[in-house]
């Protein structure tokens, strides 16, 4: 797709008089200098999907292996050496949200409690109800 987007750049750069050149010393005004921005932007291309396959050969590979190699972990979980493993200290945080969940809080009101009493949320600075209801997976 980015062979496709140069083309409509270049193209409405074209059309606007604008030349194009790169620190390569290419003028876009010669054949031979579109041919060649052209071939650079298809290597390019090309390099970006061969990275992109082989990181999704080798996370398929861990995966199918019995490992763990996607995203970051849910609240409460950890990867420890490329496995999934529970995340003990977290749990404790989960359970203290769900009963204070059943106690009938609002989430609101529990992640107002969390950052009052400086329990930390597994990404950013603060808790937000938002991050409550993703812990309790609603």
């Amino acid at each position: 797709m980015p062979f496709v987007a140069l083309t409509l750049i270049l193209l409405n750069l074209k059309i606007q008089d604008a030349p194009v050149a790169v620190e390569q010393q290419l003028d876009t005004s010669s054949s031979n200098g579109r041919l060649f921005l052209n071939i650079m932007a298809s290597f390019a291309e090309y390099e970006r999907e061969l990275i992109n396959e082989r990181t999704q050969g080798g996370r398929q590979a861990k995966f199918l292996a019995g490992g763990y190699a996607y995203g970051k972990p849910k609240f409460g979980m950890k990867a420890s050496n490329g496995e999934l493993v529970v995340n003990e200290e977290e749990k404790e945080i989960i359970e203290l949200i769900r009963r204070h969940r059943r106690s009938g809080k609002s989430y609101y009101a529990i992640a107002d409690y969390l950052n009052k009493n400086n329990i930390p949320p597994k990404h950013g600075l603060k808790w937000y109800h938002r991050s409550i209801k993703l812990v309790l997976g609603k």
